[in-house]
């Protein structure tokens, strides 16, 4: 039997080559488990992405319509008056690290921009209630850390309709919002004419925002 000659020890040629064989076969189980974790994290992306409106560069992904939870603001009746503007506040708070997440595994420290793609305002209740008694809406983001305020859409002498399309105010990013830790929104109303409003009665106004988030490409 050959011999192969390793420093001081002598291990038969058959068994080394036996060792090799191990290694290699557990270094090729390895580089198999990589490469099909790569793609499959590739295909799931492709799946995410095919499912949203999306546009893509060789930097960036661009998710065009992000939908944000839905922001409700109430008041009664008796805080409105004729000319005043009213700021109304909402108890609703976003984060969305879940949703960048579901995007395609996405950080809020992968957002490099991001706007308003849509706005609309809604009279949530009375039932019967229309927005033809505001003069003005105007939508703000808050957030805290930083702290941080922006008009991002408004609406001026609305139809009397229930729910109206708003005017977004143009180059406001808003990728500060997209990562702080939470932010929020508020309302600012100015009445028209008081004369439908029962003072009595409780009121409750939406808001429904879009976004269009650019991450960068993992």
């Amino acid at each position: 039997m050959q011999v192969l000659r390793l420093g001081a020890r002598a291990l038969p040629t058959n068994q080394v080559l036996t060792i090799d064989r191990f290694e290699y076969q557990a270094m090729n189980r390895s580089a198999t488990r990589r490469l099909f974790s790569r793609v499959a994290a590739f295909i799931l992306l492709m799946l995410v992405l095919q499912g949203c409106d999306t546009t893509s560069s060789d930097n960036a992904i661009v998710f065009n319509k992000v939908n944000i939870p839905e922001f409700r603001f109430e008041f009664p009746g008796d805080m409105l008056s004729e000319g005043q503007a009213l700021e109304l506040t909402t108890s609703v708070r976003v984060d969305l690290t879940d949703e960048l997440d579901r995007l395609g595994g996405f950080t809020k420290d992968d957002v490099i921009g991001a706007t308003v793609q849509s706005a609309q305002l809604f009279q949530g209740f009375p039932v019967t209630q229309k927005l033809g008694y505001l003069d003005q809406a105007i939508v703000k983001l808050v957030a805290t850390s930083p702290a941080r305020v922006t008009e991002v859409a408004d609406v001026t002498n609305p139809d009397d309709l229930r729910e109206v399309d708003m005017s977004l105010i143009a180059n406001r990013d808003v990728s500060t919002y997209v990562k702080s830790s939470e932010f929020t929104a508020v309302l600012q109303i100015t009445p028209g004419s008081t004369s439908g409003i029962n003072p009595d009665e409780s009121y409750t106004l939406a808001v429904l925002l879009t976004m269009r988030i650019e991450v960068e490409d993992i």
